[in-house]
């Protein structure tokens, strides 16, 4: 049968408001608020450096959704892996995944094997999922930790040695019928949680009567794409087709945007008034500006067609309030006291992406 994993009943992030869900690491069990991760097959946890940045806020460990110890005096099933120049340090999975070519997804982690507990709804007993593959990093982005939904194996080493994800984990303890999952993110907006299920789907958050199929593409780190066939802006009843479009774009849980390229970014500035900031690589919106556009009736339609067959397509439309969010510190240079500014959460596809020209990030995930 399909497991459905308990949101944390916290809303987490710098980037917005997102639904978390508990995961537990380690002898004994070290509770952290992750987000479901579509490109990743690991986990990523936040451990002690990452808030070791004295402009940092002062609970900057809260808010990273609590820090992981990979240290066998606090751990006893951590079993720390060592890289090929016998350093404890290996690159992050996001250079050689879907986020590829994204500025900020880099950095250096700790990795090692240790067991992992999902927290199921409604299951009485937990499953422990052994020898699972955690990375524990420090850098700012993401800032909350990941758990990885492919069912690919990861490979920390090289491609010789291949580490089972937490689907295949639960494949091979028989917990779950087959290597599928289901997942949204969830609306602050609407004040509903995400969803998150393993070996099936929650019926009560699609409607399969006017689902879309779409074909797996390959390479396997970047097998959600879709054609986003056009864009619309309608306000007040008045309707504006995005520029520059069809393009081909990835689903990523990962980024919290959505991804175009800049002639289609160009289409939403002269809408919505919006002014693109060089320096913080950032939408910024005064509260003059966030006041008149939550005054509008917009909406955002999303026409998306599998790849290979146009045929297979169908509409999402966003309301304005899925793109009304608010950045903290340390995005946008934002000081560690509390303050928080309004943002736009789009952003400029650079031109050396290899194979798609855009994300659909959990901004698009709101709504799908």
């Amino acid at each position: 049968m399909a497991l459905s994993i308990s949101p944390s009943y916290y809303w987490d992030g710098n980037d917005g408001n997102w639904s978390t869900f508990n995961v537990n690491v380690g002898t004994p069990s070290q509770q952290l608020r992750l987000l479901p991760a579509t490109s990743l097959s690991a986990v990523l946890v936040v451990i002690e450096l990452g808030c070791s940045n004295s402009q940092y806020p002062a609970n900057c460990a809260f808010l990273r959704g609590t820090l992981f110890h990979p240290d066998v005096s606090q751990d006893a099933s951590w079993k720390p892996q060592q890289s090929s120049n016998g350093q404890p340090y290996f690159q992050l999975p996001f250079q050689n995944g879907s986020e590829q070519g994204l500025p900020d997804y880099n950095g250096t982690c700790e990795a090692g094997y240790d067991v992992l507990t999902l927290d199921w709804s409604g299951k009485s007993t937990p499953v422990n999922l052994q020898n699972q593959l955690i990375a524990g990093y420090a850098v700012p982005t993401p800032w909350l930790g990941m758990l990885g939904l492919s069912g690919h194996p990861s490979h920390i080493h090289n491609l010789a040695l291949s580490e089972d994800s937490p689907l295949q984990s639960l494949l091979n303890s028989k917990s779950i019928p087959g290597l599928s999952w289901a997942y949204t993110a969830g609306a602050y907006y609407r004040n509903q949680w995400g969803s998150l299920t393993f070996g099936g789907y929650d019926a009560s958050r699609v409607d399969m009567s006017s689902a879309m199929n779409v074909n797996m593409s390959t390479p396997q780190a970047q097998d959600l794409v879709v054609n986003i066939q056009s864009i619309t802006i309608t306000v007040d009843q008045s309707t504006t087709y995005v520029t520059d479009m069809p393009i081909t774009a990835i689903i990523d849980s990962v980024v919290p945007e959505i991804w175009l390229p800049e002639k289609a970014c160009a289409t939403f500035e002269d809408v919505f008034g919006i002014v693109w900031n060089e320096t913080e690589q950032i939408y910024l919106v005064n509260d003059t500006l966030h006041s008149a556009l939550q005054a509008q009736d917009a909406s955002i339609t999303f026409f998306l067609a599998d790849p290979t067959d146009a045929s297979l397509a169908t509409n999402i439309t966003l309301p304005y309030a899925a793109f009304d969010l608010q950045a903290k510190s340390p995005l946008a240079g934002i000081p560690g006291n509390g303050t928080s500014l309004y943002y736009f959460p789009l952003k400029r596809t650079p031109s050396s992406l290899p194979g798609f020209q855009g994300y659909l990030g959990r901004t698009f995930l709101q709504e799908a």
